[in-house]
Formats: structure tokens, sequence, C-alpha cells
């Protein structure tokens, strides 16, 4: 599972390195924020090092079923869409009684509830948790920013400002300003340096680990070299 999510990961950097490439700025930083909480997954799997607690993040997905179908069923005649099969309903009602009488209800109400027994008490997990627990917390401002890119609010327009107002061309404009890489492309490399970190940890022949890392931090000392604008 490790390595699918890592997967995953290196492909929403390829995304994010397209987008900057063609001057989407805000783009790339709504995928910054998928990368960043799949990372955060990642690391928490990773160092728990648990069979159980993969096979409820696996589980956890019928929360996503359940919803879409339940979405699917109260919007198909509107769009004028087939309906779906009735043994749909049933197998998902099955699926989450299943979980359920396993995990209880809080299991699957709650966004994280894969991992809500990694924190004792009437803690229910979220993001903010888990990344403190994996030490990504110094990240969280940026996530914050990122996530200004994703919902809907006014601080979203202040990439186009122009002296007191806004400049309403340049929305539809690509950015062409370098200095605007500097955060998306440097917070890729670093969550990309926490996640190989592990990798080389669990895969590299134990006499090369430290090699490797080394050899992986300086290119990412390196590559942060390219944003340093005089």
């Amino acid at each position: 599972m490790s390595i699918l999510i890592y997967g995953l990961i290196i492909r929403k950097a390829f995304q994010i390195n397209d987008l900057l490439a063609n001057g989407h700025i805000d783009g790339s930083m709504i995928i910054w924020r998928s990368l960043y909480e799949n990372a955060i997954t990642l690391l928490i799997l990773a160092t728990e090092n648990s069979n159980d607690l993969a096979q409820k993040f696996s589980l956890h997905s019928t929360r996503s079923s359940k919803r879409k179908i339940q979405s699917y069923n109260n919007t198909h005649k509107l769009l004028k869409f087939p309906p779906l099969p009735k043994s749909t309903d049933k197998i998902i009602a099955n699926q989450i009684n299943e979980i359920n009488e396993k995990y209880g209800k809080d299991f699957l109400e709650n966004e994280f509830g894969w991992a809500n027994d990694l924190f004792p008490g009437k803690q229910k997990a979220n993001l903010k948790l888990l990344e403190e627990k994996v030490e990504m917390e110094r990240y969280r401002p940026y996530y914050i920013l990122c996530s200004e890119q994703v919902h809907s609010n006014f601080n979203s327009f202040n990439n186009f400002k122009d002296g007191k107002g806004y400049f309403l061309p340049s929305l539809l404009h690509p950015e062409i300003d370098l200095q605007a890489f500097v955060d998306p492309m440097q917070f890729t490399l670093s969550i990309l340096h926490e996640i190989n970190d592990y990798i080389l940890f669990e895969f590299s022949p134990l006499n090369e680990y430290n090699l490797n890392l080394s050899l992986f931090r300086k290119i990412l000392d390196e590559s942060l070299k390219t944003f340093d604008f005089k």
C-alpha cells in the first residue's frame, strides 16, 4: 500500500511540474494540497507498520463509495442517467453494516476514522493530529494557503491584484513571474525528500542507506538553489 501511495505522490509531483511549466501557479497549489494529504497518509501507514491499520485505511473507502452512490441516486433523474442496479444499494449496505459491527459507527462517520485508534480517549483523528504525529506540522501554513485555491473564498483573487484593484484579464492568462514558482516547487521537493527518506530506509540495503539519503539530500539542496532569485 505504501508503494501505491508513493506512486500517486510522484504522479502528483509530475502534475505540479506540468502546471508550473504552463504558468498555472494556483493549479499547482491545488494539486500540492492533495500531494501533502497523501504524504501524511503514507508516513502514518509506514511508521505504524500495521497490517490492521492498512486494512482500516482500505475499508474506510466504503465511506466515499456510500456518498457517491447516494449522490447518484438523488440526481440521476435530473441528469437523465440510468438508475444503478438495485443490488448496488444492497451490497454497500451490507459492507457498511459489517464495518460498523467491527469498528463502530465513528469509523465511517469521521473523515479520518481509519486512524481513530491512534489517538486515545474520545479524540477523533484529523489531519492536524496526523501531521503532528509524523512531525510534518511545519508545512501547515502552506497547506492552509493552498486551501484558499481549493475552496471558494475572496482571498483566491489576491494573485490578480493590480494596485488598488483587480486586473481581470490576468485571470485568463498564465503567470510568467518566475518568483511565483518558488513556493510550489520548493514545498514539493521538500515533501518528496520526506517521502524518499522513508522509501530509502525501507528498501535500501542497510550499507547503502546513508549514502543514498546523502545523495538525495544533495539533489534537494541543489534543486532549492535554483530558486535563489537575486
